[in-house]
């Protein structure tokens, strides 16, 4: 068995076999979305949506804000 720890709880997360990148589910002890992020060693982080890195803009300056 494999297992995990939810980065929401610290839950104790069990696999019967082995995940696939990017598996997306909810924890069963707090109902985060989970995402699992990397594989050895088994890694989980909080799933967030495709839509966030859309939303930045990467040729913006954030340091430095001419309105100030």
């Amino acid at each position: 068995m494999i297992t995990a720890e939810c980065p929401e709880c610290e839950g104790k997360i069990n696999f019967s076999k082995q995940p696939d990148l990017g598996h997306r589910f909810n924890c069963q002890h707090c109902n985060a979305d989970i995402e699992v992020v990397w594989l050895d060693p088994l890694s989980l982080d909080w799933a967030f949506d495709e839509d966030f890195e859309e939303d930045y803009d990467y040729d913006y300056n954030y340091d430095v804000d001419p309105d100030f």
